[in-house]
């Protein structure tokens, strides 16, 4: 017996024939072409489901890799948003002539000495264009977390930044997976803010716990 290519079949109104190309040809815009046609629309479909699936894309909205982060602290150490990969991360652009970004402040501190231990750490981003602002308002308010000086603007401008705070919640992965710009002309106050803010990162510490 030869080996042969098995022939596909499709059935018709009256009964199953051979679905070649001759046949395909023959039955023009009968059931077997019809049915080529919704193939190739599901294999189409299927692919475009695959891209929707793809890995995430950089930019500054929830569900992106977060844009690259980098700068100097105030005392002049070197620190960036990619050496924290593994911790989840709660990246607060403030200034100190910003009064609700110092309101804030106490909230983001009680949050670091609850999960003091865990994968999590602050990173600012601040604002002021004298450094010694910046220097003298974390000794103040007792900030314990690194803040990158962006006295240029060129961070604030890169994540647009039209006004402060703005809070973001990066994970393990460095995936944006909240943002207070999506959420503050819903918040009716700090306190509430500070617990979406406290859920989120709760949530993803629980995550990064479970096996595989």
């Amino acid at each position: 017996m030869k080996n042969s290519r098995p022939t596909p079949w499709v059935l018709r109104k009256d009964g199953f024939y051979p679905c070649g190309i001759n046949a395909i040809m023959e039955w023009n815009n009968e059931v077997p072409c019809n049915m080529w046609r919704l193939i190739l629309l599901l294999v189409f479909l299927a692919a475009g489901c695959e891209l929707a699936k793809g890995p995430a894309m950089p930019g500054i909205d929830e569900g992106n890799i977060a844009l690259p982060v980098e700068g100097f602290d105030s005392s002049g150490k070197k620190i960036s948003l990619e050496q924290l990969r593994g911790k989840v991360v709660l990246l607060s652009f403030w200034a100190s002539w910003c009064k609700p970004c110092i309101a804030l402040i106490p909230h983001e501190a009680a949050l670091a000495k609850k999960l003091e231990g865990q994968p999590f750490t602050i990173l600012g981003v601040n604002g002021d264009r004298n450094p010694d602002a910046q220097s003298r308002a974390e000794e103040k308010l007792r900030m314990t977390w690194p803040s990158i000086s962006d006295a240029s603007g060129f961070l604030s401008s890169k994540w647009e930044i039209d006004s402060i705070p703005v809070m973001y919640v990066v994970d393990q992965k460095g995936i944006i997976r909240f943002s207070s710009k999506k959420v503050i002309d819903r918040i009716q106050s700090f306190e509430e803010l500070s617990r979406r803010v406290e859920k989120e990162v709760e949530t993803l510490l629980k995550e990064g716990k479970k096996p595989g």
